[in-house]
């Protein structure tokens, strides 16, 4: 029984994969939109699939949540609104890769809290990951001769990059501690944080939730489908 249901939880993973992959094109679209309103407007669009989702399983919507599905959520905020930040300041590729450390973050963390083993592999695939990582920001500050003002632009989505993976690994943690219950309200507890993350941000940075209509409709539908069905298919599969 373990074997089809890993070889499951694989293909899930994977599918999800392929779904984030095209977030990035999407929020390259929204050029008009600021970090926090697409933040928003993606959240709720994925708040409502979810819950609607949760309603018709017939659990209750924040189910099972615990000490580990609240800190999992947390760790949402970051990795959606860093993930938004890196895309929208660095060039695609560039925040992939920062994206990319996510993995080993998460093996990092699970070797502490968890007490999981790392196998030799992976310590040297987190070494190699490190360096190139490490490689791609020196160069992209240090080597293109770009102006102050764009460095200072780089060097804060780097920064959104890397904290997007940190929080991603910080959730990932998080569904492994509390595999025991179910954890897909974490995933809608944590879009229900990033709204009122981003809702707190824009209205202290004097900035309105309103966009023009195409691109709040664009950035919900993109939280709906792929952000939504993805972060379902990750949720379940991870598990």
């Amino acid at each position: 029984m373990r074997q089809p249901r890993y070889a499951w939880g694989i293909a899930m993973v994977a599918g999800a994969g392929a779904l984030w992959s095209l977030i990035g094109i999407v929020i390259k679209s929204l050029d008009g939109m600021e970090t926090w309103q697409v933040l928003f407007w993606r959240s709720a669009g994925m708040v409502a699939v979810l819950a609607l989702f949760l309603v018709w399983r017939g659990g209750r919507l924040l189910r099972g949540t615990g000490p580990a599905g609240f800190v999992g959520a947390l760790g949402l905020i970051a990795a959606f609104g860093g993930g938004i930040a890196a895309i929208q300041s660095l060039p695609l590729a560039n925040a992939v890769i920062l994206f990319s450390a996510a993995p080993f973050l998460t093996a990092l963390i699970g070797r502490i809290v968890l007490g999981e083993r790392v196998r030799p592999v992976t310590w040297a695939a987190i070494a190699l990951a490190t360096l190139g990582i490490w490689r791609m920001i020196t160069g992209a500050t240090l080597g293109d001769g770009a102006l102050a003002g764009q460095l200072a632009g780089q060097i804060a989505g780097q920064i959104a990059g890397i904290g997007s993976a940190l929080g991603f690994a910080v959730f990932t943690v998080a569904l492994r501690a509390g595999k025991g219950g179910e954890m897909l309200p974490t995933v809608l507890l944590g879009g229900v944080f990033s709204m009122i993350a981003a809702a707190a941000i824009l209205s202290f940075r004097g900035l309105p939730r309103l966009s023009a209509p195409a691109d709040m409709v664009t950035a919900a539908l993109m939280g709906a489908i792929l952000l939504g069905l993805g972060m379902t298919l990750y949720t379940t599969g991870s598990r």
